[in-house]
């Protein structure tokens, strides 16, 4: 299925424009497959098919959490980052501490890979 195929047969549900969206806030597959009424399955295929990639949102949120983290700890330091973000878990922290010490300059955003 192509983009205008997807936009026809889902207009009433937002369409394109809507998946695109969706994709963009990094939605599970689960909320996007609820939305538009299909499985999870169909999804992942409407998304290799239209955007001709997988799609595993997973990934972006852990890099978006680590560079909002590496964002904080340039304006206010690691000791009042750790403690701000205390619950944030250890592995954010701990990439976040590395990347910082890493790129220690104003303008970083962190691409981790799979």
């Amino acid at each position: 299925m192509n983009k205008e195929a997807f936009n026809n047969k889902y207009m009433e549900k937002g369409g394109f424009q809507k998946l695109y969206e969706m994709k963009d806030n990094l939605c599970t597959l689960q909320n996007i497959a609820n939305h538009f009424g299909v499985c999870r399955d169909r999804v992942r295929q409407l998304m290799i098919e239209i955007f001709n990639e997988k799609y595993d949102p997973r990934i972006a949120r852990r890099n978006k959490k680590i560079n909002m983290l590496v964002e904080y700890m340039k304006d206010n330091g690691i000791d009042n980052t750790k403690q701000t973000f205390k619950t944030i878990g250890d592995y954010y922290m701990k990439m976040a501490i590395k990347y910082y010490k890493f790129f220690p300059i104003k303008s970083t955003n962190i691409e981790l890979s799979k």
